[in-house]
């Protein structure tokens, strides 16, 4: 049986001891459990903490996804050091848990848990080892049988973000972000990223010592080109002439890789290179592209009409109206073009229909009917709706239905979140 708010606030105050304040979340509505978790928000730090086993119970055991998500924010603002670790050993078990059954609540819920608002975690949870220990097993997690990660690969740069976030000062920044990079985790591009903003003498001649020693570590090169550092080109000059030795797919790869790091880095030593580099309609198809050209001149702080100038020259010889179309557009959002330039030219966002930059290549002939089963191949479920069946579900007395009426209840569910294959659904009960 689950206590209201107010008897649930008086409790606590006369000190309660702890017990189950939610009830079976998955038998109760589900607004009436969210509008008890908000009260537990209003409670002090003490009396939060009697309850917060409670709360951890609505994350472990909910199938609802918003409640569990609302008392996972909670126990992040809330909870103190003790609770923080029994969240986090949760989330380890999480983790561990798609090595077994790959679940796909564990995906969800590792992913909302690095992505949420720093800002609403309270001193526990930022200054707990414990969550540092985690995000980085995020970071470097890897199935002991494969070299593969399980996660999306967003959640290891959304994990090394919050590690850099969370470290207390600069220091400790660059100490972090440099291990990760050391380490070729999956959160290096993102601390390639992050380095930058912390730049010292220290911080680039480690980089260009994790450059030059072993493999080619990707996130370093990454991080000394964003730096224009030019003083690492000789070293990107062995490992281009290391890597022209070798043939393979792979090493093409890096080898296109490294020359793009190279031309970038020396297009940065001069602002009139950059210029003529946007100006060039010949290198529009050549890394480093435009794009990336026209926003590192103005981080360099290139002025506005000096590139606004370079575009119009550029546009004047444009090889394609596809790739103008798409350089108005970019553009008009870096506020660098005023509104009457390339008035001719259509407004429009090209990039659903390109893939890197390219217009797509066209079937000749005639476009062929697809066979059925190559129809039923092609759909795929709106997994959009997983949130709202698993929201649903929580509202539905089960246990009450009898069983045939109980499956065609649910399929008649999915069947309206376009979560089952229309072919099943018009099959009948």
């Amino acid at each position: 049986m689950s206590i209201s708010a107010p008897i649930l606030i008086t409790l606590l105050a006369i000190g309660a001891p702890r017990t189950d304040f939610f009830g079976d979340v998955n038998r109760r509505n589900i607004a009436d459990v969210a509008a008890e978790l908000d009260s537990v928000a209003k409670l002090s730090p003490a009396a939060f903490n009697v309850v917060a086993p409670s709360v951890l119970d609505v994350v472990k055991t909910s199938r609802s996804s918003a409640l569990r998500l609302r008392a996972m924010d909670l126990l992040c603002a809330k909870a103190n050091a003790n609770r923080v670790g029994e969240l986090i050993a949760y989330l380890d078990e999480c983790l561990d848990g798609l090595q077994q059954d790959k679940r796909q609540a564990h995906y969800g819920f590792i992913e909302a848990f690095v992505s949420s608002d720093l800002s609403t975690w309270g001193g526990a949870m930022r200054s707990s080892p414990a969550t540092i220990v985690f995000l980085n097993r995020l970071v470097r997690y890897r199935r002991p049988d494969s070299t593969k990660s399980d996660l999306n690969p967003t959640v290891g740069d959304m994990a090394g973000k919050t590690i850099f976030e969370l470290m207390p000062d600069v220091a400790g920044k660059r100490q972090a972000m440099l291990a990760l990079i050391r380490d070729r985790t999956r959160g290096s591009c993102k601390a390639a990223q992050l380095l930058p903003a912390i730049t010292d003498a220290e911080t680039i001649t480690a980089l260009r010592t994790i450059l030059n020693e072993g493999d080619l570590n990707i996130g370093a090169m990454r991080a000394l080109e964003d730096l224009g550092d030019a003083q690492s080109l000789p070293i990107l000059e062995r490992r281009r002439s290391e890597l022209e030795a070798l043939s393979g797919q792979p090493f093409h790869d890096l080898l296109r890789m490294v020359k793009r790091t190279i031309l970038r880095i020396n297009l940065q030593q001069q602002r009139s290179d950059l210029l003529a580099y946007i100006r060039d309609p010949s290198a529009t198809n050549i890394d480093p592209g435009h794009y990336w050209a026209i926003k590192k001149a103005l981080s360099l702080d290139v002025p506005t009409a000096e590139i606004r100038a370079a575009i119009l020259q550029w546009a004047a010889h444009a090889p394609s109206q596809i790739h103008l179309i798409d350089m108005k557009r970019l553009a008009r959002e870096l506020g660098i073009l005023e509104p009457a330039d390339l008035a001719a030219t259509p407004d429009g966002d090209i990039r659903k229909y390109m893939s890197h930059g390219y217009p797509p290549k066209r079937r000749s002939g005639p476009v062929p009917v697809p066979t059925r089963r190559e129809k039923r191949n092609s759909w795929s479920p709106n997994e959009a709706n997983y949130e709202a069946l698993g929201e649903w579900m929580g509202t539905v007395q089960w246990q009450a239905l009898p069983e045939g009426e109980a499956s065609q209840l649910l399929k008649g569910k999915l069947c309206e979140l376009d979560l089952l294959h229309p072919e099943n659904c018009n099959d009948g009960p």
